[in-house]
């Protein structure tokens, strides 16, 4: 909406002269009204038909299908199974509301199948997958030992907070 507001203003200082002529301050408040109450059937039909955007035809959500990848390709951990499958579901049943985006964090040695899920997990919820704008996946392969990593880390840091 911040935007719409400054769109708006800039409107208005570019059409200065015009303003005290009545068909013209018609059309632009008409235009401006339309995109204030109609910005996401707008933005569905213009933007989005261009660009992923996270509405229906761009989401799968498709529980059932990450519940089927995880049985049929992950082994020996059956915790991550239900755990993940409850956690995701919860998820999508309270999305309307949710304010706050869904954040997972994997842990543990290499070869644990944390990147693998992971990849299952965006290819379930992503029409595009891992590849969608949507999903960030970070890998954190580095061991902290000296003060140079210690500034990388905050540097992920920084990224991983802003990223969120």
């Amino acid at each position: 909406m911040i935007f719409c507001r400054v769109f708006v203003f800039t409107i208005c200082l570019a059409f200065s002269d015009a303003l005290f002529d009545p068909f013209s301050l018609a059309a632009i408040g008409g235009a401006v009204g339309a995109g204030w109450f109609k910005y996401d059937y707008l933005k569905e039909n213009t933007y989005c038909r261009f660009r992923e955007c996270c509405i229906a035809p761009y989401l799968k959500h498709d529980v059932s299908e990450l519940q089927r990848l995880l049985s049929a390709n992950l082994y020996g951990q059956h915790i991550v199974q239900t755990v993940l499958f409850n956690a995701i579901g919860a998820h999508l049943k309270n999305i309307q509301s949710s304010r706050k985006p869904l954040v997972m964090s994997f842990h543990g040695t290499s070869g644990t199948g944390k990147n693998f899920v992971s990849d299952f997990v965006a290819q379930a919820l992503y029409q595009k997958g891992i590849e969608s704008n949507y999903v960030h996946k970070f890998t954190a392969d580095i061991i902290i030992f000296d003060e140079l990593v210690m500034n990388q880390v905050t540097t992920f840091q920084f990224s991983l907070a802003a990223g969120i």
